[in-house]
């Protein structure tokens, strides 16, 4: 089993984002499930445990970014410990099971893949296979509810009188999905570089499946991670043309007021409340949601800031900032970046934050000195902006589904460098 370096890849890939989660009555939580991934991952770790040791030094020597992010994964295994909590235990374990030996495996696939470049042909195939059954699930679910209603809490939005189903598809929830969509859709255009009509057809049905998420949170950041990516364009052909500063001040100024005025009046009710563009997102009730979470973020920072200082370092371990509300689900900080302070203590934070700053920076750099920048820089780019931005809003940075994509944009990173260019005979 697991004998082609890109099959555990492309296994896991398919159950993560079609198959549907088990339900565990565990700890009086509602809609606790655990992915039919974690089994491919424990049977890919027996069977490869001869080769473990050698895939770890790997890591550390030529996909740092990726060994940074499973360190970060297993450092909150160890605070979670400390916690002698079950449940933090358990969701620590879970979350860095699936992000360690992701991380074993996708590195597996690409050192296979510098000699073998159809090893992660066939795995990007899969990805855009799995981004277009989505994309059909997605737009299918408008009409017929979430695909799986067992691991799903909200799943519409009020237009008006009428509640309106957003496209949850296969997964938990609209803002999930949308993070899960900008992923697709910047390794389409970026990686895969549509060429023809079959591909311009599948573009299309994947920002159609973006938009149909109706998540205010998922669309603000891809057209922020867009016009971000854009402004570094545009500074770059500034200073080629060795044009005056305020021109590109002005530019980038316009842009993001473009970038920003778009996603007001996409989620507000800019044209009443019964043409609101985009099924008519209130306003108020955008700015309702900010007055809660940053009462929450608040009370969260207070109760941090009087903690003890092994707590403010090392945190409390995973879940401990969080507590079960009145519908039986998590009630969390709905930001992942408060979370991992608690959760993971200053120590957690400031490695997560700098290795995005490391990667954001290094990209930026490569696409400034670089004529033609690599497209893959591109799409690293925009996906870690998308959900780094996303982050501030909902946990996405601790979702252990997000973990895999994360660490296979990482090491897709690292490969452009890494591979060899092949010579021809």
């Amino acid at each position: 089993m697991f004998k082609k370096p890109a099959t555990a890849f492309i296994v896991v890939l398919w159950i993560l984002f079609v198959f549907p989660e088990v339900p565990l009555p565990l700890f009086n939580v509602k809609l606790l499930t655990f992915s039919l991934a974690l089994p491919v991952f424990l049977i890919w770790l027996v069977t490869h445990l001869p080769r473990i040791p050698a895939l770890i030094k790997i890591t550390m020597n030529r996909y740092s970014y990726a060994f940074i992010f499973a360190a970060f994964s297993l450092w909150g295994v160890l605070v979670s410990s400390f916690s002698l909590n079950a449940t933090s235990i358990l969701y620590a374990t879970y979350h860095s099971i699936f992000v360690v030996t992701s991380t074993l495996f996708i590195v597996e696939m690409f050192e296979a893949a510098r000699t073998q470049p159809a090893v992660l042909q066939r795995a990007e195939k899969n990805i855009v296979r799995v981004g277009v059954v989505m994309a059909i699930g997605t737009i299918v679910s408008i009409f017929t509810g979430p695909i799986y209603k067992h691991q799903t809490l909200w799943t519409s939005r009020q237009w008006s009188d009428v509640l309106i189903n957003s496209g949850v598809g296969f997964s938990s929830n609209p803002n999930q999905n949308a993070i899960y969509f900008s992923f697709y859709i910047f390794f389409l255009l970026f990686v895969v570089r549509p060429t023809n009509l079959k591909w311009f057809l599948t573009s299309a049905l994947l920002g159609l499946a973006l938009l149909t998420t109706l998540s205010r949170t998922g669309l603000a950041c891809f057209i922020l991670a867009m016009s971000i990516l854009i402004s570094i364009h545009c500074a770059k052909a500034f200073k080629t043309l060795q044009l005056p500063k305020w021109v590109f001040q002005t530019l980038v100024v316009g842009l993001l007021t473009f970038a920003f005025g778009t996603i007001y009046i996409s989620f507000s009710g800019f044209f009443s409340a019964d043409e609101g563009l985009l099924l008519g997102f209130s306003s108020d009730k955008v700015l309702r949601d900010l007055s809660e979470r940053s009462t929450i973020w608040g009370s969260f920072i207070n109760i941090f800031i009087n903690s003890d200082l092994t707590q403010f370092l090392m945190g409390k371990g995973r879940r401990m900032s969080a507590s079960i509300d009145y519908w039986g689900t998590w009630f969390t900080t709905h930001n992942a970046y408060l979370s991992i302070l608690g959760e993971y203590g200053l120590i957690g934070l400031l490695t997560i934050v700098l290795l995005l700053l490391t990667v954001f920076f290094r990209i930026t750099s490569r696409i400034m000195s670089s004529n033609r920048p690599h497209n893959v820089h591109q799409f690293c780019l925009l996906y870690l902006l998308a959900i780094a931005i996303a982050s501030n809003a909902e946990e996405h940075l601790l979702s252990p589904i997000n973990g895999f994509l994360i660490v296979f944009t990482l090491c897709k990173l690292h490969s452009v460098e890494n591979t060899p260019k092949v010579k021809s005979p």
